[in-house]
């Protein structure tokens, strides 16, 4: 049996209840990937999870896969020796035959990476891109204003553009290091296949598809033309500069003059405690959207399918996305999406096929490709059909589950 030990940048809903915390809808790839492993007896997966509180840190066994903790006081871009010798008995304990480290973007991807290092397991670290965090850093902005980039608002403001755009920078440097170590990494775009090899060409890159989580492969193309609210627009989320909100509230004006019954919706954190929010909600009142835009907060997997089957667009308007799981999600339900030409996007999305795409800056061609699924229902219903095939593939269980293995097996056997 190969062991697998799985280092996470959040408690999946899975193993919420051992740490006496709120399950959370987020890490839902981790979910899903985990669901399909636990059916193959060849294959054990146990997790070492981060944790802030003190008083709440455990290791244990549920359902048969282990699961270790550690103290996660430190800003995600300090290097913590405390970290290091942690991970050095985890591993000491478990003796993996694979480490796979979810995503580089945390200190802990690096401080992992040194553990291993200094116990012989170098060659044995595998890391899964989720988001590539150096690049991020590059368009964390995403066109605002120079004032908001630079100053806090009001006060004492914490979650400043400046912090959240610093934070990003240093945690790009730790990823730079990190991915020049190992020896496996497993993506999934053209995209990050790019950047992987041009960081590091000794990497052996494998492809390996992602796993949603598993209520959306149950509504898997349940969007209907008929049943969806003409004119509705859904946002997955807008909590920071990156995601792009403001370059849709510069494009509403356009809409709003063929289609002035167009209304937005928004899920995710609240980002009207941060400068973001401060500079969202300055831009809604000096455009005039404060009856258009309603935002809904964090929704769990029933509500946004429910959303996405309400709309009539979707709409991503990132200033960078590797796979984004919000346009895999549309997509899959059979949302017609428009998103924006960056990062892993078109290796999931084929302009006119099973989505629309725009320069990422360009707002007079999001607000057109919007306003071409609000006047051409066929458009929106050949979308629909093409994306779910395409998502289809793009997010197979069994695909994914067939990608890993091999990885695995490859790594072990080295």
């Amino acid at each position: 049996m190969k062991k697998i030990l799985w280092l996470c940048n959040v408690v999946i809903p899975e193993f919420a209840d051992e740490y006496n915390i709120k399950k959370k809808p987020f890490g839902g790839w981790i979910s899903g990937m985990y669901r399909e492993l636990k059916k193959n007896n060849d294959i054990e997966i146990s997790f070492v999870f981060p944790i802030c509180d003190e008083d709440k840190l455990r290791d244990g066994v549920r359902d048969g896969s282990h699961f270790f903790s550690f103290h996660n006081i430190y800003p995600s871009y300090i290097i913590s020796e405390e970290h290091i010798h942690r991970f050095c008995d985890i591993l000491e304990q478990y003796k993996p035959d694979v480490v796979q480290i979810w995503g580089s973007e945390y200190a802990w991807c690096l401080e992992m990476i040194e553990a291993c290092d200094r116990l012989g397991y170098i060659d044995r670290v595998l890391i899964y891109i989720q988001g590539i965090v150096s690049l991020c850093a590059i368009h964390y902005c995403a066109n605002l204003p120079e004032r908001y980039r630079v100053e806090e608002l009001i006060g004492e403001m914490p979650n400043t553009i400046k912090e959240g755009y610093e934070r990003f920078l240093l945690q790009g440097k730790n990823e730079a290091e990190a991915l020049k170590k190992v020896k496996y990494v497993i993506g999934r775009t053209e995209w990050d296949r790019a950047f992987i090899m041009t960081t590091n060409p000794q990497i052996v890159y494998s492809y390996c598809r992602e796993i949603l989580r598993e209520e959306f492969y149950e509504q898997r193309g349940s969007w209907s033309y008929r049943e969806c609210e003409p004119y509705r627009i859904f946002v997955s989320q807008a909590n920071y500069p990156l995601k792009g909100f403001h370059y849709l509230l510069w494009a509403l004006p356009f809409v709003i003059e063929s289609f002035p019954a167009v209304r937005v919706y928004v899920a995710g954190r609240n980002l009207m405690k941060t400068t973001y929010g401060v500079y969202i909600r300055g831009e809604i009142d000096r455009l005039k959207l404060n009856d258009i835009i309603s935002f809904l907060d964090i929704l769990n997997p029933e509500e946004m399918i429910e959303q996405y089957k309400k709309a009539n667009v979707f709409v991503s308007a990132s200033s960078i996305e590797n796979s984004s799981n919000s346009v895999c999600e549309a997509m899959l339900i059979g949302t017609p999406v428009v998103a924006s030409y960056v990062g892993g996007i078109p290796s999931i999305v084929e302009h006119r096929k099973n989505g629309l795409l725009y320069p990422e800056t360009d707002i007079n061609m999001l607000a057109f490709l919007i306003c071409n699924y609000f006047s051409d229902r066929q458009l929106c219903e050949n979308i629909s059909t093409n994306a779910v095939k395409k998502a289809g593939e793009f997010v197979s269980k069994d695909g994914a589950l067939s990608d890993v293995l091999s990885v695995y097996d490859k790594i072990s056997h080295s």
